[in-house]
């Protein structure tokens, strides 16, 4: 007697588990939907996955229409267990007046039980603006990081560390959207714009660990929800930065030391004369004062004679002589120092 399927009752085909091929296949195939809707954002062609928002990371409309359309195949296949996909490739194949992708045409290929099996899945492509580009487009936004140095005004150096720590914010927690609408310089300083609080106050947060920045935050109440009654509050973080930065001289315990940064609020300092490091805590930090550049000269060393040492004032161009034990031990003769007028006391240190 013949094997048949007891499907569709044809005979004499190949039985996979059963069934002939054609309906061992319909009945995977039905598992994977078809005229899929790909929604992208017209603006910055993010994807909406459910109710979220997600950052395809790549610039071309075509590659970004395709792969949010693989991605929405994917989260709504329920195929069977004893069924794979193997490969999933696919093209755009009709674009819209703007030019931007309006088909996809996906080609998937199915293995199970040692056979393998291709179809074809369309897509259309509709477009919407994301709640990010709507934010930006109408200025809304939840909280404002302002950024000051001391006296108002931002040092070269402050600003390539806030540059690198908004550049690490990016890749380490604004993985998937952006949250900071707006970067702006005001006042000598640069403002932040966030749409969430709480991404404002961790990165004010991050960015006082790295500077050891004083942060201050209010809140203004915007107004009230006419159908919760809810209040809408808009929060402003003041970041102060300290006076002290990377390179600086100071002067701790009647010592000199160099800054090196700051780490988890921490001033972190090398001293000029045996380089062993220190770290300082906010309280410590009120014995620490900076050393005036006007209290700093380049000196040359010259002979040592007895008690004493020959220096060069390398801008006034004239000579001095001080105590040898004002010298630090580790310069010779012909080497460049730093002359520091350190509270009335002099002394001279390599150059740093």
């Amino acid at each position: 007697m013949d094997r048949f399927c007891p499907k569709c009752g044809s005979k004499g085909k190949t039985l996979i588990k059963n069934l002939c091929e054609t309906c061992f296949w319909d009945e995977r195939i039905r598992h994977i939907p078809n005229n899929l809707i790909v929604k992208l954002c017209r603006s910055c062609l993010s994807y909406l996955q459910g109710k979220k928002w997600i950052r395809i990371r790549k610039k071309d409309p075509n590659s970004v229409a395709l792969e949010g359309t693989i991605i929405e195949l994917q989260r709504n296949i329920k195929i069977p267990k004893d069924t794979k996909i193997l490969n999933i490739e696919g093209s755009v194949t009709e674009w819209n007046k703007s030019g931007l992708p309006k088909k996809v045409v996906l080609d998937v290929t199915l293995a199970s039980e040692g056979a393998s099996s291709s179809l074809k899945r369309d897509a259309t492509v509709e477009y919407l603006t994301c709640d990010f580009c709507q934010s930006v487009a109408s200025g809304k936004y939840e909280a404002l990081v302002q950024i000051r140095g001391e006296g108002g005004q931002l040092s070269e150096e402050s600003r390539k560390t806030i540059e690198s720590s908004i550049d690490r914010f990016y890749r380490n927690v604004l993985k998937d959207r952006s949250d900071i609408t707006e970067i702006k310089e005001k006042d000598g300083g640069i403002d932040i714009k966030f749409l969430t609080s709480s991404k404002a106050r961790l990165f004010a947060k991050k960015l006082s660990e790295i500077t050891g920045a004083d942060l201050k935050e209010s809140a203004k109440m915007m107004g009230t929800d006419r159908m919760t009654g809810k209040k809408h509050y808009r929060t402003t973080i003041s970041v102060k930065l300290p006076a002290l930065e990377p390179g600086d001289l100071v002067s701790f315990k009647e010592r000199i030391f160099k800054v090196l940064g700051h780490h988890r609020g921490k001033l972190i300092l090398e001293d000029v004369e045996d380089h062993k490091r220190r770290s300082l805590s906010q309280k410590a930090m009120t014995d620490v004062t900076k050393i005036d550049k006007a209290d700093i000269k380049r000196v040359g060393i010259g002979i040592r004679s007895g008690g004493t040492v020959t220096i060069l004032d390398l801008e006034e161009k004239r000579f001095l002589e001080l105590p040898s034990e004002k010298i630090s031990s580790d310069l010779r003769e012909g080497d460049v120092g730093l002359l520091i007028n350190l509270n009335g006391k002099e002394k001279v240190i390599r150059r740093q």
